[in-house]
């Protein structure tokens, strides 16, 4: 019997907040792995590869999952973002 692979590098930070917070928007939206990736014209491993935090999906397909969920990406200085739980921020650096 196959047992699970396991990561030798498990991932860790904000692409895990990234993962969690799609796949929690994906739920609160009602829709399957499967419906979201039909609706956003991705493959359902492109889904798995986004909750899962793996690093390996296109910007351009992530962009496309992000719309069907309702939500955006959006670049901008760190300064400039709103202390809000609903902002995941990716590569802010650590303050001291």
């Amino acid at each position: 019997m196959s047992t699970p692979r396991e990561r030798h590098n498990p991932p860790r930070g904000p692409l895990v907040e990234l993962a969690q917070f799609a796949a929690s928007r994906r739920r609160h939206l009602g829709l399957t792995q499967r419906a979201a990736a039909e609706l956003a014209g991705v493959g359902i491993s492109s889904i798995y590869a986004l909750e899962d935090a793996s690093d390996r999906l296109t910007l351009e397909i992530l962009m496309r999952i992000l719309d069907t969920l309702g939500l955006a990406l959006v670049v901008a200085p760190p300064a400039a973002l709103p202390d809000d739980s609903m902002v995941v921020v990716l590569n802010r650096q650590q303050e001291s």
